[in-house]
């Protein structure tokens, strides 16, 4: 990496920034540590700012370019400071679960300074339980659930330390960059034809999810600017071997449970669906082990069905899966740039997904780490994991397979969706249904 070396935003990190209305693009988790119910914070940061050196996205910015000299820059941070990423408060009272994701939805929901690093460590004492809680956000542009993996890998305890110093990467001339925007657009243009026939598998796979609108129904309405966060938890050895019986995944099985919950919340709202829409994301991160940041992901919409017999409903779930998988990875880069760039133009950005009609919710998966981890000396007994969402989606999902437990993270806006903890409660009935056979037999 030299001096100067042009490092641009990717279409998806830039859709990111474009999008972000009343809610800001952030997401991130709450690290529950064990240990003291205090922690120094000083000798804290100083640990954070040795290993952001590991993960330079952390010590750099959002850089803008005049109008025709192409995407957004990452370029260094030159008044970088420690102290402003990584701050400390006490959990109010009583300090219990509750009160720690209120905390989190606080942290989580404060917009960046786009002039600073699009990341924050929050450290959390005064917990009921003891010990301490480390709330990482990230900004969506810095990086997607894989990259945010990378991120927590560079800051754990035991990472290997970065090979060489970090070369600096300081803003580059404006006639490099103008020609480096020429070229990337030529090679965008020679490149079209392959990227229209990415759209057409793309448009196929929307088709097959369901039509060009979601199932109409309550879920969808407007939303306000705060979320309500909710855990529901599960052995994950219970959840991988129900899969296992259905030739499903464990995305599977959340997807599943997930759509029993919410056809039960409807039902209670006097709706009656027997299917719904979900968003999950599809990878088309390259295998560098997380080493790339930014996003790399598509839209991939599945119809999974609500109503029967519920190990019928997964293995319909895990079909349909994996068609969607097959028909394609979601709308090509260079066109969700241009979509993003035309939509940002025009301030259409935030009323596009106010008002979409082709998902219902979302729900997001990420496979963490097997064993514990350590940070700060203390090991990682929980990870929960916290996206708020954008748009007209008044209930979602978060799920993370962390250490022999399976997470999964209910996302509620209070305005559209205020039996939060009703759904909680029927999510967790959902999965103790369909693991309950195999939980007995072990």
């Amino acid at each position: 990496m030299q001096v100067g070396a042009i490092d641009r935003l990717g279409p998806n990190d830039v859709m990111y920034l474009a999008t972000e209305g009343r809610l800001p693009a952030n997401f991130g988790a709450v690290l529950r540590l064990d240990g003291p119910s205090t922690i120094d914070v000083d000798s804290a940061r100083r640990t954070f700012d040795r290993r952001t050196t590991a993960v330079p996205r952390l010590r750099q910015r959002v850089r803008r370019v005049p109008l025709g000299f192409g995407r957004p820059l990452w370029v260094d941070a030159d008044d970088f400071d420690i102290a402003r990423q990584v701050t400390a408060l006490t959990c109010p009272p009583p300090g219990d679960e509750r009160a720690l994701l209120d905390v989190m939805a606080e942290v989580v929901q404060r917009r960046f300074n786009r002039r600073h690093p699009l990341w924050r460590a929050v450290l959390v004492e005064g917990l009921e339980a003891g010990g301490v809680a480390v709330v990482l956000v990230v900004q969506h542009a810095l990086a997607d659930g894989i990259g945010g993996l990378a991120v927590l890998a560079g800051l754990v305890d035991g990472m290997a330390p970065p090979p060489l110093p970090p070369q600096r990467r300081r803003m580059p001339p404006l006639p490099d960059v103008f020609v480096d925007a020429m070229r990337t657009r030529w090679l965008a243009v020679r490149s079209l034809p392959a990227h229209l026939r990415e759209l057409r598998h793309a448009l196929v796979a929307v088709h097959r999810s369901g039509g060009r609108r979601a199932p109409t129904t309550s879920l969808n309405r407007p939303t306000g600017v705060q979320r309500r966060f909710g855990v529901v938890s599960a052995r994950l050895a219970d959840v991988v071997a129900v899969a296992h019986e259905h030739d499903a995944t464990v995305n599977d099985v959340a997807l599943t449970a997930a759509a029993g919950a919410l056809r039960r919340l409807l039902a209670d709202r006097g709706e009656a669906v027997d299917r719904l829409v979900f968003s999950i994301p599809a990878a088309a991160r390259p295998h560098d082990g997380g080493r790339s940041l930014g996003n790399a992901v598509g839209v991939m919409p599945v119809q999974v069905p609500t109503i029967g017999d519920p190990w019928q409903r997964l293995a319909e779930t895990a079909r349909r899966t994996r068609a969607a998988k097959q028909a394609g990875r979601g709308i090509p880069p260079g066109l969700v740039d241009a979509f993003s760039r035309v939509m940002a133009a025009l301030r259409l950005a935030e009323r596009s997904v106010d008002h979409q009609h082709m998902i219902n919710t979302f729900l997001t998966n990420v496979r963490g780490p097997e064993t514990p981890l350590r940070l700060l000396g203390r090991q990682i007994t929980q990870v929960v994991p916290v996206s708020p969402t954008m748009g007209n989606v008044t209930a979602s999902f978060c799920v993370f397979s962390y250490a022999g437990n399976l997470t999964i993270t209910v996302v509620t806006d209070p305005q559209g969706c205020p039996e939060g903890p009703s759904l909680e409660r029927f999510l967790d009935e959902q999965l103790a249904q369909l693991t309950g056979a195999v939980a007995r037999a072990t």
